[in-house]
């Protein structure tokens, strides 16, 4: 399964939910696939071969890091628990956890969910943190993120911030290094970031970096024609439900600190070409989460 191809079957689903967004901003549609890519990219790439969209949307949780791996809220069960709501919010992310790994047959997370104690921090297909709980419960207990609309109003709260906090306010547009930062910043928080680094920030897969992997995908995204057609209904095609893509593809970050996401990338500033690569383990591969510094 070719990374290009899941990258297409994201811009053909959403790109017409995600232009309207990005007007007035540098913000580009190959970014913003980029990072639904390496957020949950490897979710969305198996729930896609059998599950429609609404599915899709819902079951895009990931990240189940506690401390001493995670310092943002909830480190662990405990600190869930003890918020307001907190006890109907785990069972939730619980079970969620639960349905997600059986939805995808990743291994990792069907064992995870065998845990009583480990559930979900990250929530929708661009992966918004539990650490926002307290301050917006319903987004989480409502299952908001549900509505991909609802989603990318939240991403783009926080990219309209790295941009402005980059310096890149005025800005037209951005080049790929300058784009690769902002995404940065969405995955580990201003704070957190150095220009000195290049690309080689944000949370280490095992291979690469956050920032190399989101480079080399709106390489890859930029490849991929923007559709001119409504996003199609996610999940096996049906008799009853003929699709409007284009093209049928094959069929095969904690937040502020976030991404601790999932979020779902080392020696050098670029990531070798994935073009032609089979699908990265994007996630990580013991907890599948992404960096847990607060933003």
């Amino acid at each position: 399964m070719a990374v290009k191809d899941e990258i297409r079957f994201f811009k053909e689903q959403f790109a017409a939910d995600i232009v309207p967004a990005l007007a007035g901003t540098p913000i580009s549609l190959d970014l913003m696939c980029a990072i639904g890519f390496q957020e949950t990219g490897e979710l969305w790439s198996q729930l896609r071969l059998r599950l429609p969209r609404a599915e899709i949307l819902r079951l895009c949780v990931g990240d189940t890091l506690d401390a001493p791996n995670r310092s943002a809220f909830p480190k662990n069960k405990a600190a869930l628990i003890a918020a307001p709501n907190g006890q109907r919010m785990f069972d939730l992310a619980h079970q969620l956890l639960v349905e997600m790994g059986d939805a995808t047959g990743i291994e990792t997370y069907r064992r995870l969910g065998r845990n009583p104690d480990k559930f979900v921090h990250g929530y929708g297909i661009l992966q918004s943190d539990l650490q926002f709980f307290r301050s917006d419960p319903d987004f989480f207990l409502e299952q908001r993120w549900k509505d991909f609309g609802a989603c990318l109003e939240k991403a783009m709260k926080e990219l309209k911030g790295a941009v402005r906090q980059l310096g890149f306010a005025d800005k037209t547009s951005l080049t790929d290094q300058e784009a690769s930062f902002v995404a940065i910043v969405y995955n580990i928080g201003f704070g957190n970031f150095k220009a000195s680094k290049g690309l080689q920030q944000g949370f280490f897969d095992g291979k690469h970096f956050y920032g190399e992997n989101i480079n080399e995908f709106i390489q890859i995204a930029r490849t991929i024609p923007v559709p001119v057609l409504a996003p199609a209904v996610a999940g096996p095609r049906s008799p009853h439900r003929p699709r409007s893509l284009r093209r049928p593809p094959p069929d095969p970050r904690s937040s502020p600190s976030r991404r601790a996401s999932s979020t779902i990338s080392t020696a050098s500033t670029k990531a070798p070409s994935l073009c032609a690569a089979a699908l990265p383990t994007i996630t990580k591969p013991a907890e599948a989460a992404a960096t847990s510094i607060p933003r």
